[in-house]
């Protein structure tokens, strides 16, 4: 601590830790401040100085601005502190607020005064405040007193206690530094537990567990034999005073078919079971550690006088699929990103640049990019119940509907950017988030769709980008079958842009549908599927050539049908190969959403030239893309009602 100080900046610094964040005065003036900085008060003078950094003109600038000298000689100053770190590696970080000051931030350490431990000045900047490593004990305690706060006055985001607190099958005993980890087979045990997510990496063999290791494995796993990303989760969990921890490699059988269908299926039991999720966000592969990953760009951040609104920095879990309920689900995460240490749960968000301000407060923000959250304050709201926080119920007709589903098409929208490792985990990816949807809403889950808002989930665009999958994933008529998943354009338009529908006589109905999964899990892989819609269709060829654009929806051409094909085999130098002459237009809804603009979607189905197994009585289609029609009479007029089997 500065040796140095005014009676004011002495009282100040040695503030109770309990009272974290609470305001006290400070000078009555700046006048009086820049007094006693120039008798020699370091934290003044620091203050005053940082103020003069931030504008050349200083004080006289704010003279200019209309404030005299009798207005400024009473602008009380303010201050509050909040401790960060313990022990040698703790320091305050001061707030000063007054209406000439602005707000200025400084850093105090809490050793023995020497002349290296002057405040370290918050410069917008250059900013050079934050611990340089995020494995320092400053930034434990920081994560560990989120978590206390969260667990002790968060009631939406701690387990009921009448719930039973159910572990996995199979979890990592981290025991401590005597004592190896292990995998521990439950059998009924309840504890608390931390779960990782984290990328598996291109190339890089994992140290997987199998039916042959798992006997060896479950009396000592050593450290040294693990990758740097699970050494140093372990190593947050016992920071954090946790003694298990959930890793899927380490805990589910990689040999064994049936123990992954099994264990992968209850992975959104896992995620929102567990007390915190840690988030090696800028770890490539599990090789990059981390700590050493996310302290790559360290040297450049700075703190902040505002609290963030995204995660930033480098995000590789970001980029997978997988992973996208795994930030969802559990009711804490940590990230460790290149950009700083982020926690989000249920109530709040805190970043590390602003360690003492939360985000947001009072709804779940969960941000996977820099301009687009998945949920909204409308959107949510805190289910007792399930000790979750969810979607809006349906409960007042059609516009909380729409509102409602919408939801799922923004979850959808993002998955389907990120990236699959294998093409057959497209349904059990998103399985968990599905299965919380179905328990809040009981609606049924149909291969990625809802049957309860089926005909607008239909209305997905491939953008052309599609090409044919070698193995079965799923009907035509669900996106899932995209391959590759991930792309860069976003896989709903339509829902997302307002909709109210307009001839509700004229909306496709479902008729009947057939679907089965394997293991028999609606939420699994799709062994086989088929649809019969009744809608109004027309063919192909009677109507004028579409134009073929990538870009549907509210706003495009009006004077024109435009037609978007889903595999882009089915185009050649930019051009789509003709057609089948029986091809149809199978049109969908009638919308207008809120600028008064029209929509009517269509899917584009070809015929496979059989009957279907289960719906002989109808012709059999497969879809190949979907069409936007102008609302005018030239194309409205002259559909007929058909019944369709789609595969």
């Amino acid at each position: 601590m500065p040796s140095r100080l005014c009676e004011r900046c002495s009282l100040m610094a040695q503030l109770d830790t309990n009272i974290n964040g609470a305001e006290a005065k400070h000078h009555s003036s700046y006048q009086q401040m820049v007094g006693f900085a120039k008798v020699g008060c370091e934290i003044c003078s620091a203050v005053v100085s940082g103020i003069g950094e931030r504008s050349s003109g200083g004080i006289v600038e704010q003279k200019q601005s209309g404030l005299h000298d009798h207005e400024t000689d009473d602008m009380q100053i303010f201050c509050r502190a909040v401790q960060r770190g313990n022990g040698e590696d703790s320091y305050l970080h001061i707030v000063f607020e007054g209406k000439q000051l602005g707000t200025v931030h400084q850093f105090l350490s809490r050793q023995s005064a020497t002349d290296e431990d002057v405040v370290e000045r918050f410069n917008p900047e250059v900013g050079l405040s934050i611990p340089r490593s995020c494995r320092s004990p400053a930034c434990f305690e920081m994560v560990l007193q989120w978590t206390t706060r969260c667990r002790e006055n968060h009631e939406r985001c701690n387990r009921d206690p009448a719930l039973p607190l159910t572990m996995p099958t199979r979890i990592l005993d981290i025991g401590d530094l005597a004592t190896p980890p292990r995998i521990l087979v439950t059998d009924g045990k309840n504890e608390e537990y931390a779960t990782l997510s984290y990328c598996w990496g291109k190339g890089y063999q994992q140290p997987i567990t199998t039916s042959y290791n798992l006997e060896q494995r479950r009396t000592a796993l050593y450290l040294t034999t693990l990758p740097p990303v699970f050494q140093d989760a372990v190593t947050i969990t016992r920071k954090l005073g946790f003694r298990y921890l959930w890793i899927d490699s380490l805990c589910i059988l990689q040999d064994s078919v049936d123990d992954w269908n099994a264990e992968s299926a209850k992975m959104d039991q896992y995620y929102t079971g567990s007390s915190f999720n840690i988030i090696a966000a800028a770890a490539e592969d599990p090789t990059c550690g981390i700590f050493d990953s996310a302290d790559f760009l360290r040297h450049k951040l700075s703190y902040t006088e505002r609290p963030e609104y995204r995660i930033k920095g480098q995000n590789f879990v970001q980029k997978r699929a997988w992973t996208l309920q795994e930030e969802i689900l559990p009711p804490r995460s940590i990230f460790y990103t290149g950009g700083a240490i982020h926690w989000i749960c249920d109530h709040e968000s805190y970043s590390e640049i602003c360690p003492a301000q939360a985000s947001i407060m009072g709804y779940c923000l969960h941000i996977l990019s820099r301009k687009k959250r998945i949920f909204h304050p409308p959107r949510v709201r805190w289910d007792k119940r399930r000790q979750r926080v969810l979607p809006l119920k349906v409960v007042n007709g059609d516009k909380a509907k729409l509102s409602f589903f919408s939801w799922w098409y923004e979850i959808l929208n993002h998955y389907s950017r990120r990236e699959l490792s294998f093409d057959r985990d497209r349904f059990p990816g998103i399985a968990g988030l599905a299965k919380e949807f179905a328990r809040f809403t009981d609606a049924q889950y149909l291969c990625g769709l809802w049957r309860e808002d089926f005909i607008t989930g239909l209305c997905w665009n491939g953008y052309g980008a599609g090409i044919k999958s070698s193995e079965y994933l799923g009907p035509t008529w669900s996106w899932a079958t995209l391959h590759p998943l991930n792309r860069p354009n976003f896989l709903y338009h339509y829902p997302l842009t307002g909709r109210n529908g307009v001839d509700d006589k004229n909306t496709t109905e479902i008729v009947d549908i057939h679907v089965v999964n394997e293991a028999q899990d609606p939420y699994g892989q799709v062994k086989e599927a088929v649809v019969v819609l009744e809608g109004l269709s027309r063919k192909l060829n009677t109507l004028s050539n579409p134009f073929y654009s990538p870009f549907l929806g509210f706003g495009a051409y009006r004077d024109q049908i435009r037609c978007c094909l889903d595999d882009k085999s089915r185009y050649s130098a930019g051009f789509p190969i003709s057609a089948h002459p029986e091809t149809i237009y199978l049109q969908l809804v009638r919308w207008e959403n809120n600028a008064g603009q029209r929509a009517i979607p269509a899917l584009v189905l070809e015929p496979t030239g059989r009957k279907n197994v289960h719906f002989s009585e109808y012709i059999e289609y497969r879809r190949i893309g979907l069409a936007d029609f102008p609302p005018n009479d030239e194309f409205t007029n002259g559909w007929i009602k058909q019944k369709v089997a789609i595969i």
